[in-house]
């Protein structure tokens, strides 16, 4: 389900911090073998990543939530971290790239073949600003003795960085269309 395609994306990503680091590898190489024994386990997990298109209009319209703590905010995490990260670490996943950060794995799949230049560079550029607004909003909120959290509110960003939020969102639905073409999602059943 869901929430095991979520945490199996958490757990994929893992590094050694203390120990022998060849346990890492082997681990590494014995996940990159089970999960291309299976060949639906990459469509399946794609799938379960674009349920979450970015919450942007088709006129560039932001999209808010409506009601709650959070009325007029955008979670960064859910608009399009989330989709980012596990995007690029699937599609990473089937190539048997596993080190680095989500930047780290972008230039890998570039140079591998699996992204163009120009979908890379959108998406590189998408997480960045998203990962600065998150940080931004964090500070905001314990400058003014809050937890930091994920929500911003994109009205009170300059004009400038919501119209970076807009291309951010714009990047991650691409990124979503990548995905879907990739592993031809819309061949599978629902």
């Amino acid at each position: 389900n869901g929430e095991h395609m979520v945490n199996f994306g958490m757990f994929q990503d893992f590094r050694t911090v203390v120990g022998n680091p060849e346990f890492e590898q082997k681990l590494h190489e014995f996940i990159h073998a089970a999960t291309r024994r299976n060949s639906l386990f990459f469509p399946y997990v794609a799938k379960n990543v674009v349920r979450f298109p970015a919450p942007i209009g088709m006129f560039g319209r932001i999209k808010t939530e409506r009601r709650g703590a959070d009325r007029d905010k955008v979670n960064i995490k859910k608009a399009g971290i989330f989709a980012i990260t596990a995007g690029i670490s699937l599609l990473a996943l089937e190539q048997n790239i596993y080190q680095g950060t989500t930047w780290d794995k972008i230039e890998a799949l570039e140079k591998s073949g699996v992204l163009s230049p120009k979908d890379a560079a959108v998406f590189s550029e998408a997480f960045t600003t998203l990962v600065n607004l998150r940080l931004q909003g964090q500070f905001d909120d314990i400058a003014n003795g809050r937890p930091p959290g994920n929500n911003i509110d994109p009205m009170r960003l300059t004009e400038r960085s919501r119209s970076q939020l807009r291309q951010a969102l714009r990047g991650v639905n691409q990124l979503l269309r990548v995905l879907r073409d990739h592993y031809r999602l819309d061949l599978i059943s629902r």
